[in-house]
């Protein structure tokens, strides 16, 4: 036997005396079983969160030995649809998973061959948060200001929600905030203060906004009147402020006033006298008025010439005499009356005319035969002339000059002439020869044709006379000497009763009323001095059209209707047709017997020769007439009809 078998030998038996020595076993002992893992509990069990949102899961790891262990930071975590939520596998937000759309996905922690999972439902994102905007806005009282809501959502998305929000203001005696469709958010400014706001929507309230309202702040200022004054005159203009909470307040002490042309007018700044305007030439100038940044809108003042206004009284034997003053109100003149013939009421002063110049006047005494002559003065006043009138033919009724200021013609009515006159340098009448021309024409009856009212064209080449007691229009030449020549044919059918012709200003047309029962105004055209009918002969009219006129533009006409207490109003269209404007008729006072335009196409008068006044309008810039305030001036004892200067 080998050395090395005899060591092992030895070896084995001193090992086997060793375990020997253990005593009281059977001899061996089975080591404790290992620890094994068997299950992981994912939590929280199928939750859910909104889009955007994040869940932190959890795993639980449960042993063979019936122990658990937190093993989250050990597992291997994954979502089983990766486009509905995620799950972090980094190391400090290990499990946590991230709502990314809408829908379910599985969310599993791994540990080698064992997992767990739980089910993750992602909803549409949550509202988080509102803010309302601005934040701290400042408003005066009266106006509006509009909030805004935004919401924030848990995917970090915003929504504007000032539709859908609930608004509140914390103290509605300051502002009110509106929640009806469509104004959703805007806050009312009501009084002097601060106010919280505040927009809630899905159980979330915002940011509290604080409005600041201060006092009520000028929006607007209005000048008043637009009117016209005579050169040298004055006219009190009055500024009106509006602020915005609507009220107004009067400013015209306070405000600063500027004419835009002081050539024409003057306004003053001087204390006492703020907004006083001042005529300084004939001309056309805007008035505004200023405070702080907020200047009016600009309002015309016209300043024209002194124009007066003159009306025959029939029953009174006299001639009331005005000023047309600022917005066309007339005033008496001192004396307010002078005596138109002898100054009986017999003598009925019945037309009364300005020559162009404006420095004579002239009114036909009806009841005396007699025409009453007159200079004007520089004040407007009637002066009698000497001789102060000059003898007539029979019932002296329409009297005409010429454009020239030459001749005068009056048409007798009760003796069926046409008298005839030059004017002389200084204005006095002087009968040509021979003195009357018949008026053409016949009329009903015994009784000739009665002519009532005469007109000489622009060009003093031709005559229109209206003759009362028939059914015509008598047409006269007019030669070199001033001398009437009955034209061929003489006359022309009126359309009825004619009482008053007129011409527009170029002489291209002419108008008549015909009383009732025609109650109409006949329409003409004028070539080579012949009236002929238009295409559309006649217009009706109110009831008894006395008196017609055409304003100095051509473009209107106005019918005095004696019975229905109106006036017609009408346009002139290209080929001179009236139609009638809207409102078609304006009242009057009792009994309209005369109706004049002034010289300037402002203003317009009528004679109630009911009543002892004259009716007293603006004319619009399209033509309609409004009543002045006050609607009538006082005149003689039933006027007849009335003129202004020229």
């Amino acid at each position: 036997m080998s050395f090395k078998a005899i060591s092992a030998l030895l070896l084995l038996s001193i090992t086997g005396f060793i375990a020997g020595c253990g005593g009281g076993g059977s001899g061996g002992s089975t080591p404790p079983p290992t620890r094994q893992l068997t299950s992981i509990a994912v939590g929280p069990a199928n939750p859910s969160v909104a889009k955007g949102s994040t869940v932190q899961f959890t795993a639980t790891g449960h042993y063979s030995d019936g122990s658990t262990q937190d093993i989250s930071s050990t597992a291997t975590w994954s979502s089983g649809t990766p486009s509905v939520a995620s799950v972090s596998t980094a190391a400090a937000s290990i499990g946590v998973a991230t709502g990314i759309t809408a829908g379910t996905t599985v969310i599993t922690a791994a540990v080698g061959s064992v997992s767990g999972t739980s089910t993750l439902t992602v909803t549409a994102a949550a509202l988080v948060s509102i803010a309302v905007t601005p934040a701290s806005p400042s408003t005066a009282k009266g106006t509006t200001q509009q909030f805004t809501a935004t919401g924030t959502y848990t995917d970090s998305t915003t929504q504007n929600l000032t539709a859908s929000a609930t608004w509140t203001s914390s103290n509605t005696s300051v502002a009110s905030i509106s929640n009806v469709a469509g104004s959703q958010g805007l806050a009312t400014a009501a009084g002097v203060g601060t106010a919280s706001i505040t927009a809630a929507s899905g159980g979330k309230t915002s940011n509290a906004a604080t409005l600041t309202v201060t006092a009520a702040t000028l929006v607007s200022i209005a000048v008043t009147p637009a009117t016209i004054i005579p050169k040298g005159s004055n006219q009190q203009f009055t500024a009106t402020g509006t602020y915005t909470d609507s009220s107004t307040q009067n400013l015209t002490a306070s405000a600063t006033w500027t004419s835009s042309t002081q050539a024409t007018a003057t306004v003053s700044n001087a204390a006492g006298s703020q907004g006083l305007a001042t005529g300084v030439a004939i001309g056309t100038t805007s008035i505004t008025a200023a405070s702080g940044s907020v200047t009016s809108t600009a309002v015309p003042l016209i300043v024209t010439a002194q124009e007066y206004a003159y009306a025959a009284n029939f029953a009174d034997g006299t001639v009331s005499q005005y000023a047309i003053g600022p917005g066309g109100i007339l005033n008496p003149l001192s004396p307010a009356t002078v005596v138109a013939g002898t100054g009986t009421a017999a003598d009925h002063a019945f037309s009364v005319v300005v020559d162009p110049t404006n420095k004579y006047a002239y009114v036909t005494d009806y009841g005396a035969n007699t025409i009453s002559q007159y200079t004007i003065g520089t004040d407007g006043t009637l002066s009698p002339m000497t001789p102060a009138t000059v003898a007539n033919n029979g019932g002296p009724n329409g009297f005409a000059i010429d454009p020239t200021g030459t001749y005068a013609y009056v048409a007798n009515i009760d003796d069926n002439s046409i008298s005839q006159y030059q004017i002389g340098a200084g204005g006095a009448l002087t009968a040509l020869s021979p003195a009357t021309v018949a008026a053409t024409g016949t009329g009903s009856g015994t009784v000739g044709p009665g002519p009532a009212s005469i007109v000489v064209d622009p060009t003093t080449t031709h005559a229109y006379v209206a003759n009362y007691h028939g059914t015509t229009v008598s047409m006269y030449g007019i030669d070199a000497g001033g001398l009437l020549t009955a034209s061929t044919p003489a006359t022309v059918a009126a359309g009825g009763t004619p009482v008053s012709i007129i011409l527009d200003p170029t002489g291209k047309y002419a108008y008549v009323a015909n009383i009732a029962p025609a109650n109409n105004v006949a329409m003409y055209a004028i070539a080579s001095g012949q009236l002929t009918p238009l295409i559309t002969p006649t217009v009706a009219t109110g009831a008894f059209p006395f008196s017609i006129t055409v304003d100095p533009t051509g473009k209107y006409a106005y019918v005095a209707n004696r019975d229905d207490n109106t006036v017609s109003q009408y346009a002139i269209g290209v080929t001179g047709i009236l139609s009638p404007l809207s409102p078609a008729t304006v009242p009057t006072g009792l009994g309209p017997s005369s109706v004049t335009i002034d010289a300037a196409d402002h203003f317009a008068y009528v004679t109630n020769r009911g009543t002892a006044t004259v009716s007293q309008y603006s004319v619009g810039t399209d033509g309609t007439l409004t009543p002045m305030s006050p609607a009538t001036v006082a005149a003689g004892l039933n006027p007849a009809t009335i003129t202004t200067t020229h």
